[in-house]
């Protein structure tokens, strides 16, 4: 603390008290002044701590994620290559011309391979067919011996289809045909039959 010299006259000493009550003030102020940095220093060194322990847990996170997403890209890759293995498809389409009559016979028949290892199917088949005469042509889908429901078209155009689901299969094909007739009397006409195959193990 400061005082004033004790040799100043009586009439300086108010003011010698008042010089060393501002000496006092200046001295806490700048007391509290250099507290106020040195817990200002301390917060900030606390919030930077806490950033970089932040930051450190963000980047392990980061870490675990893109571990994470190799571990997916994997397990996606194995799960496309196991449904590859297990579902396989094929298509298949021929068109031919003929003469009809009333009697129905199984035309332009169409078919795909059957792979190994692959026991089960689900086909569906496409019949499309059109005379060169006035009359009624009628037509059925058959898939391996199975016959779809007949249409008949009044203009000489009539299209059908067929599905079935097919098991036991060891090789071989599997066919589908267009089974096609016409009335009241002999005609030329076209078919197309297209084949859709999904074969399962």
């Amino acid at each position: 603390m400061v005082r004033p010299k004790n040799n100043l006259p009586p009439e300086s000493q108010q003011w010698a008290r008042s010089i060393e009550g501002e000496l006092q003030r200046a001295q806490f102020d700048a007391g509290k002044s250099a507290q106020d940095n040195i817990n200002a220093f301390k917060s900030i060194n606390s919030t930077m701590k806490q950033v970089s322990d932040q930051l450190a847990t963000l980047t392990t996170q980061q870490a675990t994620l893109s571990a994470q997403q190799e571990t997916l890209t994997e397990q996606v890759a194995d799960i496309a290559a196991l449904v590859g293995a297990q579902v396989t498809g094929d298509t298949n389409t021929a068109s031919g011309s003929f003469t009809l009559t009333t009697t129905p016979i199984n035309v332009v028949a169409v078919s795909v391979p059957v792979p190994a290892g692959y026991t089960r199917a689900q086909v569906m088949a496409v019949s499309s067919l059109e005379s060169a005469g006035d009359g009624a042509v009628s037509s059925q889908t058959v898939i391996q011996g199975s016959i779809g429901d007949q249409r008949t078209g009044v203009h000489s155009f009539v299209s059908t289809s067929h599905a079935v689901t097919l098991s036991g299969l060891s090789g071989g094909t599997v066919t589908a045909s267009t089974r096609a007739s016409y009335w009241p009397d002999s005609s030329l006409s076209w078919a197309t039959t297209t084949i859709f195959v999904v074969f399962l193990r």
